[in-house]
């Protein structure tokens, strides 16, 4: 990416791919941004970005993420890398006596689009 003007290089694989990608998630935000003008909402940036948002991620909580990712590493066989995680997932149930706590996750910029 060229810092200067947001654009992809011009070596870049797939610039025009990227471009359009880039084009309709800045037009898919816009449009809703008008659409709460006109109704008269208040709004911010992180909203319009979660209002046009098409994870499904935002309504896990710690919990369901820890349980997870402990799971997705006993599949793939890495037991004792999936303990390091049981650890304080393990500590944190008996500070806390529950990990029901709405988790979102910071976007990257790519994450975006």
């Amino acid at each position: 990416m060229s810092l200067q003007n947001n654009t992809p290089k011009a070596k870049c694989p797939n610039r025009e791919r990227i471009i359009s990608l880039i084009n309709e998630r800045i037009s898919e935000i816009q449009k809703t941004a008008l659409d709460k003008r006109i109704a008269g909402k208040y709004f911010t940036a992180a909203t319009l970005v979660e209002a046009t948002s098409t994870n499904s991620v935002a309504n896990k909580t710690v919990d369901e993420y820890f349980q997870t990712y402990i799971q997705n590493l006993n599949k793939e066989n890495r037991i004792r890398y999936a303990g390091m995680f049981e650890v304080p997932y393990s500590s944190f149930i008996k500070f806390n006596k529950h990990l029901d706590i709405p988790y979102t996750p910071h976007a990257t910029p790519l994450q975006l689009l």
